[in-house]
Formats: structure tokens, C-alpha cells, sequence
């Protein structure tokens, strides 16, 4: 099957970054995780990240973790700002900040909706509800997303990376038995 690789072909009211942007962002991405001279093979990684950031367009994160484990903090460090992001529905829809906004204090999030930071709209983060409540029907919509958005082929809507935030309180377990239930079963290679 064909993928949609038309990065411009966006339906968001905040426009993709300019190439240049992606760009930098991919040189800064490489460049950070190098360590030592550059050589022959760091620059052709660089391109690689520059060709893969350019098909894209955006950067899509699923962010997962329990209340208070500092995802949104987390989100505002690498977008470089204080402000929470705008939200937009599944269709690109901007959304109420009234009705969303205080929402993200509370953990009552809709996978769908997708969170950008006017200081960095290059990334599109998900936020998970979590696991806190034990919810059957929340693991598996968790467990959906993942296999849909890992499996499209519409590559502007699939997931590039999941990041797990643990909150890292004495008090608190590592994981819990659901978060592992969830890793051991959600499987994005077969459609699982």
C-alpha cells in the first residue's frame, strides 16, 4: 500500500514548521545524541533524520504515564515553553480551550485529540488516560490507538514514538501490573 507522505496536506490551523525549521530540529536531534567527533557516519545519519523529518512533516508522540508523572511538564521542557498546547480533535479541529484545557489536570483525556505547542509545532503529542482507575475499557482504547496509528499507512497519522513517563516518588511502583499488562500485549508489529 501506498503511504500519504504529503506533509503540507495538513488540516491544522497551525501549519507545519518550514522545511528549514525541520531541518534544525533534525541536525539538534542527531547532533545531541552524538558524542565525540563527527564523522563520516553521524553526517549520514543526519541526512537520514533531515529526509525522514521532511516525508513526515510532523513528529506524532503518544505520551503515557500516571497522573502526576510529569508528562506535561515534560512536553513544555522539549517545546520550550510554559503554556499548555492547543488542542484539536481527531479532525484537526481546534478545540474549546475552555472545555479541554481543564482537562489536563485531570487526566480526563481523549486519545484522539491531538496537543500542540504554538513554540514548537513540529510535534504532535497524545496523552493517555493512564492506568490508575484499573479500567478495562481504557486499556483497550489505549491498546487500539497503538495498533491503528502503528499500522496506517496514512504516514501523517501514524505514531513515531511512545514515551512513558513514571513518576519516580518514593511512594510509588514503577510499574504496575496494567502498565506491563499493556506493554506485554500491545504488540504494533502484527496489528495486535
Amino acid at each position: 500500500p501506498s503511504q500519504d507522505n504529503d506533509a503540507t496536506a495538513d488540516s491544522h490551523h497551525l501549519s507545519p514548521p518550514p522545511l528549514h525549521d525541520l531541518d534544525n530540529m533534525a541536525m539538534s536531534a542527531v547532533e545531541g545524541g552524538l558524542t565525540g567527533p563527527t564523522d563520516a557516519s553521524s553526517s549520514f545519519r543526519m541526512v537520514k533524520v533531515r529526509e525522514e523529518f521532511k516525508r513526515i512533516g510532523r513528529f506524532r508522540i503518544l505520551v503515557m504515564g500516571r497522573a502526576n508523572a510529569g508528562k506535561t511538564t515534560i512536553l513544555q521542557r522539549i517545546c520550550n515553553t510554559t503554556d499548555l498546547p492547543e488542542i484539536f480533535d481527531g479532525n484537526g479541529n481546534k478545540m474549546d480551550d475552555t472545555a479541554v484545557q481543564g482537562s489536563l489536570g485531570r487526566g480526563a483525556h481523549n486519545i484522539e485529540n491531538e496537543l500542540i505547542f504554538r513554540s514548537n509545532s513540529a510535534f504532535i503529542f497524545h496523552d493517555s488516560c493512564g492506568f490508575e482507575t484499573g479500567s478495562i475499557d481504557e486499556f483497550e482504547v489505549m491498546k487500539k490507538f497503538v495498533t491503528d496509528r502503528s499500522t496506517t499507512t496514512k504516514l501523517k497519522k501514524r505514531i513515531h514514538a511512545i514515551w512513558f513517563c513514571i513518576p519516580m516518588s518514593d511512594n510509588e511502583r514503577p510499574i504496575t501490573a496494567a502498565e506491563e499488562r499493556f506493554f506485554n500485549e500491545c504488540d504494533s508489529r502484527n496489528g495486535k
